[in-house]
């Protein structure tokens, strides 16, 4: 295509954020608001300072970062991450299910039984 005719495609470029940075999640916290959905990033890490000052254990807990997402892309994620632990089991096993909770229990074995079938 003719540079600056209609319909031509843009150049596509991409860069990292100079806040760019890698997070490990303990857990994701959040929950449903109107027109997103809201994932709370979470790391946790044991205090060494009151360990060695006070000889007391203490888990300190950290937000990282806050996603708002809108119900199209939590749909499109999750897609993506099926995908993904699909592919992750097919090369290192079955990830097991570690949840108390009986819903999200009931869940897991949904999560698992699609997988099957992907």
């Amino acid at each position: 295509m003719v540079e600056g005719a209609p319909n031509a495609e843009p150049e596509q470029r991409g860069y990292k954020s100079q806040n760019y940075r890698e997070i490990t999640p303990d857990y994701i916290f959040g929950g449903v608001k109107p027109g997103y959905i809201e994932m709370i990033v979470v790391t946790t890490k044991l205090g060494a300072f009151e360990k060695v000052v006070n000889q007391k254990d203490v888990v300190e807990h950290t937000e990282e970062a806050t996603l708002k997402i809108t119900p199209s892309q939590a749909k499109s994620i999750v897609v993506w991450m099926l995908q993904n632990i699909k592919l992750y089991e097919s090369m290192f096993g079955k990830i097991p299910n570690f949840e108390v909770d009986t819903t999200r229990t009931e869940i897991c074995k949904k999560v698992d039984d699609l997988l099957a079938t992907i």
